[in-house]
């Protein structure tokens, strides 16, 4: 949501004349030593050492002396989507904290042989079936070679005593996987003969938890999803079946149970994924920049050139847009070749750099066609790649990726752009990379398909994953021509904003962002942001499942500059570069509401945020608007230059208009609370009723400081101190300010402050909310250090006359049951005024104190209660029939009622659940969570 985060940091290869490929489809049956092996073990370590020969494996990535084995994979794993659960009565700092929330399971892998070890994503159990998703040129491939080379490698002792088989999903579009055994689906997993693949074999089916099962590239699977639902029933292993059928079994333990399967896909393959249960599912996101800049100085070193590495790099860094290209692996390698032989070759004046995709693209197939020709004469002819444009497009429209020798002439078997796949009863072709074949297919949908049918393709295609990277490179390919922009607007046709509210991550929108920044033509994304959906946007969104990386941001930031009516932001930050985008967004567009969070593990600095803001120079043609709410939450303000950077914002007029500042979990100190009183105190920000402190260390001092400046500042009317570190001596300032007829403070929180206890409180009550001008409505002190003692003197209170509160949480203190007699007096007494009452997480109130509420509270007359939050007590079935006993009374006014995370049993939930859809509490409107 976690989004799901994950990263795949490894070095990839440079250049090698059968590129990637060589790795992404091995050769399903290699020509080998006929020798005789007499036992098992000779028979594995042959095949070992099939896998480890140099013509299995690529020198691509990284340059002539790099393979596999230099591989290095770092992921997290995601076990489950993130749970989102709200309620109306958050506050908004609290309900962005949701959002934020990091899946609990979540784990990062720091080596690849932890994909197949226990942790608690699995329960401690071993996995056996994992899933590893990813974009296109993310690696998933290259994750798997790299099984396939640890194993035979004996790296790590998991894989000792297995066996590993490896499968590419597009194999089983072969006439050789239509109709055979799981014998021989097995042996050509493994490209070995008959005589050495039958001691494997034997030893296999005797114990079958030995065995490994790589299957790569299930979205290259050209079948349809059916296939789920019309299984061969014999799990006879000698019975013939499709390859898909036997996969299937596989998968789902009905032959070889014990198995381990380890499966990768695109995440278009969802549709047939999704229906298959997995043990694991790991993402893969690609490269941070870190770690582009170690791949880059790699790459140099295994090219013999290191004296490039720090001018290769600076182009990298220098650019956003190559930067954003590079998390992905592929891109990544692709950008430092074409940049390597920019930067070495000495007729390059010009030092012109690709700055999209597209561009990246173009030029890799100029280079790969050039240097990897099999022909001696070089680049292929322009007939040729005619033809291969052709090809490419056909196969991804029946998803066909492997080519019959039949298929292809002389000239477009010796272009560099294919890789040879040679068996034991054919030769066969694929292109270097899926990618490869997808810009192709792209070039031939913009080269020979009239204006009009391009539209239609667009249009025709837009909802269908398989075709979204052909898109992308259309869209680029278009960008560049001349009378084809109503082509590019065609994407933006699909754009749908509902409610002026746009969430980037669970919509279209970000795919058709992306092709707009693929095109490259601001006049375009202009008039697409005026003549579209896009018009209709008033608030971004990025909160959701899926995490943005770099160059999502980098479309985000392209297109929503020209969005004329945007003026809400609400963003989510995965990393720097990520920041770094949403400021460029906000030094060209005026902005209303701000809500932006952190890192979740790293705080950045605010500096640049407020010098984006400061700096802002609006170019639309629209009313400008003033900020009127900042959120940040994980940022550091209080270092010398963000600091600084945050007095010019406010000295500068743009906080005149602010109505609400959160500065959550900032590092605040003393410093930082001096800043915001000086502020205050200056009349730099008039307009400020919503003030939220939470997590910073404030301290007592701090609170004395704002009490004193909140005196004089009469607007605001609410403030939070939640985790601040503070204590009872901070409570006789709030006494203070609460009292003074001045003072219009309604909403107070210090939750979470352990040293503030019952003493505490009571000097609030006595103090404060029994005081003619105290204005307070809704208290939460929920995380101190209270106890039932501090109940007889909130009773007193809340049954003064002068007391207004109609909200109080006590949400994880330590109250029992022995506090309930106290809360029941109170709410059925008809001066006190509570309407809403939170006793979460208080492992002290079991079914005793429920029954209580239900037998002298809730049922009397004067209880004004509408919402009692009980979620994580003691409660277990035994308080139900008092419950439902109480509903039905003709006192009992709860409309909301929280029970969640207690111990009831599944008879007791049902029970619940009947409850609630009851008819006097369907009249009612009563609500059970």
């Amino acid at each position: 949501m976690l989004v799901e985060m994950i990263r795949l940091c490894r070095r990839f290869p440079t250049r090698d004349t059968e590129f990637i490929a060589d790795y992404l489809l091995r050769k399903h049956y290699r020509h080998v030593n006929s020798y005789k092996l007499t036992n098992l073990q000779q028979c594995i370590d042959f095949y070992k050492g099939q896998v480890l020969e140099p013509s299995c494996t690529t020198d691509v990535i990284s340059g002539p002396k790099t393979g596999l084995d230099d591989l290095y994979v770092d992921v997290v794993i995601h076990t489950e989507r993130v749970a989102h659960k709200f309620s109306k009565h958050m506050q908004r700092h609290e309900i962005f904290d949701v959002y934020m929330e990091v899946p609990q399971h979540s784990i990062r892998l720091k080596e690849v042989k932890d994909l197949f070890y226990p942790n608690e994503d699995t329960k401690g159990k071993s996995p056996r079936k994992i899933l590893a998703v990813g974009r296109p040129g993310i690696g998933k491939t290259i994750l798997t070679e790299k099984v396939m080379r640890d194993w035979a490698n004996g790296v790590d002792k998991f894989y000792r005593r297995k066996i590993v088989f490896y499968f590419k999903f597009r194999w089983f579009d072969s006439n050789e996987l239509e109709d055979l055994s799981l014998k021989a689906f097995l042996r050509y997993g493994t490209g070995l003969s008959d005589e050495k693949f039958e001691r494997i074999y034997k030893d296999i089916t005797n114990r079958p938890e030995k065995a490994i099962l790589i299957f790569d590239g299930l979205d290259e699977f050209s079948g349809n999803v059916d296939c789920l639902d019309h299984l061969p029933p014999p799990n006879d292993p000698s019975i013939c079946m499709s390859g898909i059928s036997l996969f299937l079994k596989l998968i789902s333990g009905r032959v070889l149970p014990k198995a381990t399967v380890l499966v990768t896909s695109r995440p278009t393959a969802n549709e047939f994924y999704s229906r298959l249960t997995f043990d694991r599912t790991v993402e893969i996101l690609g490269f941070t920049s870190d770690k582009i800049e170690t791949y880059v100085s790699q790459f140099c070193n295994n090219n013999n050139r290191s004296d490039l590495r720090q001018k290769i790099w600076n182009h990298i860094k220098s650019s956003s847009e190559l930067l954003n290209l590079c998390y992905i692996p592929v891109n990544c390698w692709i950008v430092s070749t074409i940049l390597f032989e920019c930067v070495s070759d000495p007729r390059n004046e010009t030092g012109a750099v690709p700055t999209t995709v597209t561009e990246l693209y173009q030029l890799a197939i100029t280079y790969f066609d050039k240097h990897h020709n099999r022909k001696l004469s070089g680049l292929s002819s322009e007939e040729a790649i005619t033809k291969l444009q052709s090809l490419a497009y056909d196969g991804i429209e029946t998803r066909e990726l492997v080519f019959d020798e039949e298929s292809l002439d002389e000239e477009m078997k010796n272009s560099g752009l294919l890789n040879s796949l040679s068996n034991a009863i054919n030769t066969q072709f694929c292109f270097i990379h899926l990618t490869i074949q997808e810009f192709l297919a792209a070039r031939h949908v913009t080269e020979t398909f009239s204006p009009e049918k391009i539209k239609e393709f667009i249009l025709s295609h837009i909802e269908n994953g398989k075709w979204h990277l052909v898109l992308q490179f259309i869209s680029g390919l278009l960008g560049k021509k001349t009378g084809f922009k109503y082509c590019v607007l065609a994407f933006a046709e699909s754009f749908i904003c509902r409610d002026g509210r746009l969430n980037v991550p669970n919509n279209n929108a970000l795919f058709v962002m992306k092709c707009l920044r693929e095109a490259d033509d601001e006049d375009i994304a202009k008039q697409a942001c005026e003549t579209t959906g896009m018009n209709d946007v008033v608030s971004l969104t990025n909160i959701g499942e899926s995490t943005l990386t770099s160059s999502d941001w980098a479309a985000v930031t392209f297109v929503c500059k020209h969005m004329k009516k945007l003026t809400r932001l609400y963003f989510v930050l995965s990393d720097l570069t990520c920041y770094l985008e949403v400021n460029k967004l906000l030094k060209e567009r005026c902005i209303k509401e701000l809500v932006l969070q952190g890192f979740l593990y790293d705080h950045i600095e605010a500096r640049y945020l407020f010098k984006a803001i400061v700096e802002s120079n609006c170019s639309l043609k629209h009313e400008h608007v003033k900020l009127t709410k900042i959120y940040i939450d994980g940022f550091r303000v209080t270092n010398k230059e963000s600091s600084t950077m945050m007095c010019e914002f406010f000295k500068n007029g743009h906080a005149s208009c602010l109505e609400e500042l959160s500065l959550t979990r900032c590092e605040i100190n003393s410093r930082g609370v001096s800043i915001l009183c000086e502020v205050l105190n200056n009349r730099l920000c008039p307009e400020l009723t919503y003030l939220d402190l939470l997590g910073n260390s404030v301290l007592d001092e701090g609170v004395a400081a704002l009490c004193n400046t909140f005196i004089e500042q009469k607007l605001c009317t609410k403030l939070f101190l939640s985790g601040c570190s503070l204590t009872d001596d901070c409570i006789p300032s709030l006494c203070e300010l609460l009292r003074d007829k001045l003072c219009n403070l309604t909403v107070l929180s210090f939750a979470y402050n352990k040293g503030i206890s019952d003493e505490g409180l009571r000097v609030l009550c006595q103090s404060a909310l029994r005081t003619e001008h105290c204005k307070l409505l809704k208290l939460n002190v929920s995380g101190c250090s209270l106890t039932d003692d501090c109940i007889p003197e909130l009773r007193k209170a809340l049954q003064d006359e002068h007391c207004k509160l109609i909200e109080l949480n006590l949400d994880n203190c330590s109250l029992t049951d022995k506090c309930i007699f106290g809360v029941c007096e109170t709410l059925e007494d008809e001066r006190c005024k509570l309407t809403v009452l939170s006793l979460e997480e208080n492992k002290g109130i079991s079914d005793e104190g429920l029954r209580m509420l239900c037998r002298s509270a809730l049922t009397m007359e004067h209880c004004k209660l509408k919402e009692l939050r009980m979620s994580y007590c003691s409660l277990t079935d035994d308080c139900i029939p008092d419950l439902h006993k109480a509903l039905q009374d003709e006192h009992f006014v709860l409309n909301d009622l929280r029970l969640d995370g207690n111990k009831f049993s599944k008879e007791g939930k049902k029970y619940l659940r009947e409850i609630e859809i009851h008819e006097h509490c369907k009249t009612r409107g009563l609500k059970i969570q």
